[in-house]
């Protein structure tokens, strides 16, 4: 997680957090990803905050919805059903989750 970049549409510094990634799978391929809070970040939850995810995939660019955990310090993309985490131990994580 980074904090503190600058705008490619802007040019200018904006002093928030950033995460970005990559993953290579055998069903997906190779993709990479970054996510940026959104101006309204309030969500029902308190521990949430509404994130702006950009995908990179072979096939094109998408863009999708995240929640970042403040506590946990995760951020879940749930309609790709995978998470980053850039706190894990080897230099961060992400890939799938499983819901329990």
């Amino acid at each position: 997680m980074r904090t503190g970049w600058t705008s490619r549409r802007t040019g200018e510094r904006v002093d928030d957090n950033l995460i970005s990634g990559w993953n290579k799978s055998r069903t997906r391929g190779f993709i990479s990803f970054v996510a940026i809070p959104r101006k309204e970040r309030e969500t029902a939850n308190p521990v949430y905050e509404h994130w702006v995810v950009s995908v990179q995939f072979s096939t094109g660019k998408k863009t999708f919805t995240g929640f970042y955990n403040t506590n946990r310090r995760l951020l879940t993309i749930p309609d790709l059903a995978m998470v980053a985490n850039p706190g894990a131990p080897n230099g961060g994580y992400f890939g799938t989750y499983r819901k329990k």
